[in-house]
């Protein structure tokens, strides 16, 4: 028995291909530990977009420095999660594959080839953003604490940064 594929093969984006900036639905593929460039530990996000370019992917990278978590919490933020200290957050992030949804901002970034010397393009995700409820933290308990009577809260969800 074959798979029969709802796409048509013209729909489909080049692999590589740069999709135009905007917002995105999108879920997790895959998430792997590896280093940058300058042997720096880092987290690379694989994520298929499930609109505007369905199908197209979209990667992502978080820095694993101590003094540079601000991106990897944005993500684990994302997907309602956290860490502990001494946690594997490879470990971690590979728990959202293919689980949820996130809405991610997508940029697209000139840089010039180092092999070539080209001027090229490639996205760039600018932020991920959680999907339905608010996010777990300091900021999301602030806005409990403004509950009405009837467990509502006076701050719209669109309004809590996270």
């Amino acid at each position: 028995m074959g798979t029969k594929i709802q796409t048509g093969y013209d729909e489909v984006p080049e692999f590589g291909s740069v999709v135009p900036k905007g917002t995105y639905t999108a879920r997790l593929n895959d998430v792997e530990e590896t280093e940058s460039n300058k042997g720096n530990p880092m987290l690379v996000w694989d994520f298929e977009l499930l609109d505007g370019v369905p199908g197209a992917s979209v990667r992502g990278w978080t820095s694993l420095l101590e003094h540079a978590l601000g991106s990897a919490r944005e993500y684990f933020t994302a997907f309602n999660k956290s860490w502990e200290p001494g946690d594997d957050l490879e470990r971690l992030a590979r728990r959202f594959i293919r689980k949820g949804k996130v809405k991610l901002i997508v940029g697209i970034r000139t840089y010039r080839d180092r092999e070539s010397g080209e001027e090229k393009e490639n996205n760039s995700i600018v932020s991920v953003l959680r999907i339905g409820k608010p996010a777990a933290g300091k900021k999301a308990t602030k806005a409990k604490k403004k509950a009405d009577p009837e467990g509502g809260t006076d701050t719209e969800e669109d309004d809590i940064p996270f």
